[in-house]
């Protein structure tokens, strides 16, 4: 497996851990050479602690009763994720945080992976070469769906998208070296899932630690 392929795995592995899976991009065709980097000078940050239940409820418009952690790393980018339980079906909420692996700071940062994840050339490729696949075999609609590529969004962190289909989807933040992934359940309409997914995103940014400035 080429280094290429081993660096998508984190996104992966964090949309299936979620509600729904979101269509995740394959990176650029040219990986990112790994920079020196400092050990980062804060501890490892959870997603638990970037968002209370309280604000998620507000947010939800849904009684949000627990918040379980969990943290997974595969050697290159440490992935931190909060599941939040809602009293009423389907209005759970997933947060996660996508940051460098503290025992291998030389690796590429995770700005690094997203500007091969979401870089507007792949979609493009990736757009054509599902339609030319699509027609070859005559696959319908669900395999349209979970090729859609990700839709930019405006106005939180330093650049964002979204991510899903008709039955789903999750909003990717990039602020600094961090990523965040957040998903809403319930029967929102997209738009309104967008907003909602925004709206957390923005009181997990605003609680990130300062690494300085953005390049």
């Amino acid at each position: 497996m080429s280094k290429l392929c081993f660096l998508v795995v984190p996104i992966v592995l964090l949309v299936a851990a979620c509600d729904k899976p979101a269509h995740s991009q394959t990176a650029s065709s040219s990986p990112v050479e790994p920079k020196p980097r400092a050990k980062p000078s804060y501890p490892p940050v959870q997603a638990c602690g970037l968002v209370s239940n309280d604000e998620l409820s507000a947010i939800q418009h849904a009684t949000i009763t627990d918040a379980k952690s969990s943290e997974t790393t595969d050697g290159t980018y440490s992935i931190s994720q909060c599941y939040y339980a809602s009293r009423e079906p389907n209005m759970s909420v997933s947060l996660a945080l996508i940051q460098t692996d503290q025992k291998n700071p030389a690796y590429p940062s995770p700005r690094d992976y997203w500007k091969q994840v979401f870089n507007p050339a792949n979609f493009d490729q990736d757009t054509n070469k599902d339609k030319k696949e699509q027609g070859d075999k005559g696959k319908g609609e669900e395999e349209e769906e979970r090729h859609v590529p990700p839709r930019k969004i405006d106005g939180v962190g330093e650049a964002a998208y979204w991510s899903g289909t008709r039955v789903g989807g999750a909003l990717y933040v990039l602020k600094t070296d961090f990523i965040v992934r957040v998903s809403v359940g319930g029967p929102d309409d997209e738009k309104t899932k967008i907003e909602k997914s925004k709206a957390v995103a923005e009181k997990a940014i605003g609680r990130l630690p300062a690494v300085g400035k953005a390049p």
